[in-house]
């Protein structure tokens, strides 16, 4: 896969995690690229939030590859199924159908978000995908996360 392709599927799952955060009312701080990778920084352990939002939060990154591309990177989601373990919860494939359903009532403002993350990170940053090094900076932030989500007809 060319890098530009496993920067799409990074975004991809990471507005996943965006769209099934905020959809659920979790606060989404910010899109960023930490050592390489993009990560979605969400308040995931608000104490009002029930243990079962908080792992829908974590599988909405699979849910939204499993929406895009009709898979998911199995290794690339580890991280996210240890959190959910951490919080002893079951597989991430439990909560996959729920995080699904979040997604496709919320297509148009997944996929802009995801095209805006996307746009950024390969034009404007000249984004490489995946290199470890100092390349840690704001590719989203709340606000603009929030206006694209808030944007009348952004929802199915």
């Amino acid at each position: 896969m060319a890098t530009t392709d496993y920067i799409r599927r990074a975004i991809c799952h990471e507005a996943g995690h965006a769209a099934v955060a905020l959809d659920l009312g979790f606060q989404v701080e910010m899109v960023e690229v930490h050592e390489g990778r993009p990560k979605c920084v969400i308040r995931l352990d608000s104490p009002e939030k029930t243990v079962e939002e908080r792992f829908t939060v974590l599988t909405g990154g699979i849910a939204g590859e499993q929406f895009e591309y009709g898979n998911h990177d199995r290794e690339a989601c580890q991280s996210d199924q240890e959190k959910i373990l951490e919080r002893r919860g079951g597989g991430i494939e439990g909560y996959l159908p729920n995080a699904l359903r979040i997604i496709q009532a919320n297509q148009a403002c997944f996929r802009k978000l995801r095209r805006e993350l996307t746009r950024r990170w390969v034009e404007e940053e000249g984004g490489s995908a995946f290199d470890p090094g100092p390349n840690c900076f704001e590719l989203m932030s709340r606000e603009e996360i929030e206006r694209i989500w808030r944007t009348p007809g952004d929802r199915a």
